[in-house]
């Protein structure tokens, strides 16, 4: 079967985790399609929106989270959208049964895929540069000769447990 909307490496926000989610926000959608080839969209489709309304929640949550962890600028705006997203999609399975298959799919493909192309992109470098800011002090070590390493990367996170650490002797 052919693919609706797919995943591709041109959507990446280099973070793994949320990486995973939106691939998995994409795979949603394109689930959507099969369901909603009739000429409206019927119990499984209503389902898989659901679900995909529950993991959006979800997601939002966690990027939102992540962006204050470093201290996003842009944050206040970029969770508008967010909750902006939300008021539509939850309108969308409101009004679902009045709404043709293609409509919901469309917007659904547009949306997620100018967001995470357009604005998430925004944020993906700003937190290039926390890390690399955070991979300098890493490096170098404040004055002092101590060394501070930030908590995403501290070889105690829970990212990093079961490496070895090389001994500083």
């Amino acid at each position: 079967m052919a693919e609706y909307v797919a995943w591709k490496s041109s959507c990446s926000v280099n973070d793994p985790s949320l990486d995973a989610e939106h691939r998995q926000i994409i795979e949603s959608i394109d689930k959507l399609y099969l369901p909603m080839q009739g000429r409206t969209p019927g119990l499984a489709a209503e389902r898989l929106l659901g679900s995909l309304i529950q993991y959006t929640r979800t997601h939002f949550d966690h990027e939102e989270k992540r962006l204050k962890e470093i201290g996003y600028p842009a944050f206040a705006d970029h969770k508008a959208l967010h909750d902006e997203m939300m008021r539509r999609t939850i309108g969308l399975q409101t009004h679902l049964m009045s709404l043709t298959a293609s409509d919901v799919l469309r917007f659904l493909k547009d949306w997620w895929l100018e967001h995470i192309q357009g604005e998430d992109k925004k944020y993906a470098v700003h937190l290039d540069a926390v890390r690399v800011r955070s991979n300098v002090i890493c490096a170098n070590g404040p004055q002092g000769g101590q060394r501070k390493v930030s908590p995403e990367l501290s070889p105690e996170s829970a990212e990093w447990r079961g490496f070895r650490v090389k001994s500083s002797a």
